[in-house]
């Protein structure tokens, strides 16, 4: 850890609840069944209010109410069952993020960037949507541990990199001698992250300094910014870069070279078809995982049409 910034105790982050860890490791497992899945969340009724309450929101497209685990993971597939439990791991996370930063604007942010992850995944065909998605809500967890350090440090960071137009992170590395994709590393092998997460916290915003295969950080980098240019950001929202200016990023080529038909493509095209998927992601952000949120019996078919992050 660098010394220029104040210490930080990891140890007293919050971590994915157990049970929810247990769960995850075992859904793609075609030899685990349902009834063995829902032994495991059952005894927890505030869990599996929750996961049944997220589960027919309109963010997840339910085909029609969903009353029981089986229902859930009938009506999105084991893949998509494992990216609600993940979300809702993450979510726990966020509810304990520290007031100095904007809850709601990182949650929005995270499941935004999410949204386009799949989306673009699905799209260019370069990196498995359901991994994509995974990386697009972690990329920013590194916030949550300079959260953890004196209040005045981070919000003067934020504050400059706002003021003068700057990445934060490239403002977090001259004021406090690290930034938040460093520090998310290290909280995410606390948490047991698979090592492609790892690499898209460490590299998003600097992907051609990846390792082989660079497919999934320039895919989050590039999520990243379309989600900022939409609102779902810190601070003022960014202009859409030209179609010139989208061929030269850095997470542009690495993508491009994945797919050499892409070259001849204009990104801006891909830009302005997945940020279409964003429609609602906000108010998601503020309606799932709501502690004490009880699981809606009747969700509203029309309502989810409105989005497309489906499983």
């Amino acid at each position: 850890m660098p010394q220029r910034y104040p210490s930080i105790h990891f140890e007293r982050l919050p971590v994915f609840p157990l049970k929810l860890k247990r769960v995850m490791r075992h859904v793609k497992d075609p030899d685990i069944s349902v009834d063995s899945l829902n032994g495991l969340l059952s005894q927890d009724r505030a869990l599996m209010g929750d996961l049944l309450a997220a589960a027919n929101h309109p963010f997840f497209r339910p085909r029609g109410p969903i009353r029981s685990l089986g229902q859930a993971i009938a009506s999105m597939g084991r893949a998509g069952f494992h990216d609600l439990l993940f979300t809702a791991a993450v979510w726990s996370l966020f509810r304990e993020a520290a007031p100095c930063l904007e809850s709601t604007a990182l949650r929005g942010h995270s499941l935004g960037c999410g949204a386009l992850c799949r989306e673009l995944a699905r799209r260019l065909r370069v990196v498995e949507p359901g991994l994509a998605y995974r990386a697009g809500l972690v990329h920013d967890i590194g916030l949550l541990v300079l959260g953890t350090g004196p209040r005045d440090a981070y919000l003067r960071a934020a504050q400059r990199a706002e003021q003068q137009k700057v990445p934060l992170w490239v403002v977090e590395e001259s004021m406090l001698g690290t930034n938040h994709t460093r520090l998310g590393v290290h909280y995410g092998e606390r948490l047991d992250l698979p090592r492609p997460l790892l690499e898209a916290i460490r590299y998003h915003h600097q992907p051609e300094t990846a390792p082989e295969p660079r497919h999934l950080p320039a895919l989050v980098g590039f999520a990243d910014l379309l989600a900022r240019t939409a609102g779902l950001g810190y601070g003022e929202p960014e202009r859409l870069p030209s179609p010139s200016d989208l061929l030269r990023l850095p997470s542009w080529r690495i993508l491009s070279e994945a797919r050499p038909d892409l070259i001849l493509e204009d990104p801006s095209v891909h830009a302005g078809a997945v940020l279409g998927q964003l429609t609602g992601v906000s108010e998601a952000a503020r309606e799932l995982f709501v502690e004490g949120q009880p699981a809606p019996m009747e969700p509203a078919v029309e309502r989810s049409r409105e989005l497309a992050v489906d499983s």
